[in-house]
């Protein structure tokens, strides 16, 4: 493990998530919390790139970060491109809130367990949401689930009645239920996150514990640093 030092963070990206992280991520070990146009300083080795956007960056982004040697932190779920020889650490993180990592990391060292049981899993995100459920994706093959058995709701009138999303968060939320049956026996394992308080503490938190580390060159998933208890 590294001595931590303050680090200064950039976000790629214009949505909803990238907004929300350029107004709210901080921490001791954060120096300062830039826009990608903002990259002036990026030849600090100490910085870290978050990629939270569509992807029309990627190319600079990859390109910049490995000459910068910075490490890169991908928020965007199921990048094809981030298959490659790399040069510098990347971190996947497809999910920011601990809590439900934590239940990812969980499934992903026990879900084998369950494989042999009747499983079903249902996932719910706010209308606007058009990317693939990265999330639920990652439970589902955990668990031995084809990715095509996930269902996925995006009518807020079933979002409201059936799976108990409060009205007000309907516009941003993130639900999963997964069901476990075994004979006479069930099991339930439902995760919801409200509106947008979780995200920019969690991706903090994650940031803190992986610039503690010296990661080596190469894809990290985030599901596993947190299975070794390094966030």
């Amino acid at each position: 493990m590294s001595a931590m030092v303050a680090t200064q963070v950039l976000v790629v990206g214009s949505g909803k998530l990238a907004k929300e992280l350029l107004q709210d991520l901080s921490s001791p070990t954060i120096a300062s919390v830039r826009p990608w146009s903002r990259r002036d300083n990026l030849a600090d080795p100490a910085s870290i790139v978050v990629h939270a956007g569509s992807g029309r960056e990627w190319t600079d982004v990859v390109a910049t970060c490995e000459a910068a040697g910075s490490l890169l932190v991908e928020l965007a779920t199921g990048n094809p491109l981030i298959d490659r020889d790399w040069t510098i650490p990347v971190v996947v993180c497809p999910n920011v809130n601990l809590l439900v990592l934590k239940v990812m990391a969980m499934l992903s060292s026990h879900g084998i367990a369950f494989q042999d049981c009747d499983i079903s899993l249902v996932e719910s995100h706010q209308a606007s949401k058009s990317s693939a459920p990265g999330t639920a994706f990652e439970m589902a093959d955990a668990l031995g689930l084809d990715r095509t058995d996930v269902r996925s709701v995006r009518d807020p009138v079933v979002q409201e009645g059936e799976l108990g999303i409060p009205r007000e968060h309907l516009s941003r939320h993130a639900f999963h239920r997964i069901r476990i049956q075994d004979g006479n026996a069930r099991v339930l394992l439902e995760t919801t996150v409200l509106g947008e308080a979780p995200y920019a503490p969690g991706l903090a938190r994650i940031l803190e514990g992986i610039s503690a580390r010296n990661l080596s060159p190469g894809v990290h998933h985030v599901v596993d640093l947190v299975g070794r208890g390094w966030i």
